[in-house]
């Protein structure tokens, strides 16, 4: 047999629990030796039961969220990032997206959405924290963020966040500020 495996197996069998009695005795040098088997000079040793603690009861391990629902997560901050508060957003022909960016902390708990509202509208919701608006009217709008719970409830709401949406009308012409003039027929 292997040494480590002598060793292992010694170990693991002086770790079992044995009702002995125990010995004690001292050498020819002066040293204290403790044995389970009597010398003849050898003194036994009544040892004190030791104290037996029970464990406490747990129940079955479980990766569910509790029957009183989810952990609350403390969210610190949540804001509209961008487009930032009273800022003008100018569209030039062709644009009709808005990517709107949501600053939360902590990060979005596994039972929370995020719900983007639009002029007081339900506009989308999602698990990430950046939005696109699609398709906007010119003119001033207001955007809002709320942090709810899969059953609905608003856990976090933001400030509310202003941007003004400006574009060319099609009924006006596009400024012809710093173009060279056209040459007359």
């Amino acid at each position: 047999m292997k040494p480590a495996k002598l060793a292992f197996l010694s170990l693991l069998l002086a770790c079992t629990p044995v009702a002995a009695d125990v010995y004690k005795s001292v050498d020819k040098n002066g040293n204290i030796i403790y044995s389970d088997t009597p010398s003849e000079d050898a003194e036994k040793i009544e040892l004190e039961e030791l104290p037996i603690i029970p464990a406490l009861e747990t129940g079955p391990a479980s990766t569910q969220p509790s029957a009183q629902g989810p952990v609350a997560t403390e969210y610190t901050e949540l804001e509209i990032a961008s487009p930032v508060n009273d800022v003008a957003v100018r569209f030039e022909e062709g644009e009709s997206t808005i990517p709107v960016s949501v600053r939360l902390v902590p990060a979005l708990s596994p039972s929370h959405v995020l719900v983007l509202y639009l002029d007081g509208n339900e506009y989308a919701t999602g698990r990430t924290p950046g939005f696109r608006l699609n398709n906007v009217e010119r003119g001033t709008h207001n955007l809002r963020v709320v942090v709810k719970t899969t059953d609905g409830k608003i856990v976090k709401s933001s400030p509310t966040s202003t941007f003004h949406l400006q574009m060319h009308s099609k009924l006006q012409p596009k400024p012809t500020v710093g173009t060279q003039p056209k040459k007359p027929k």
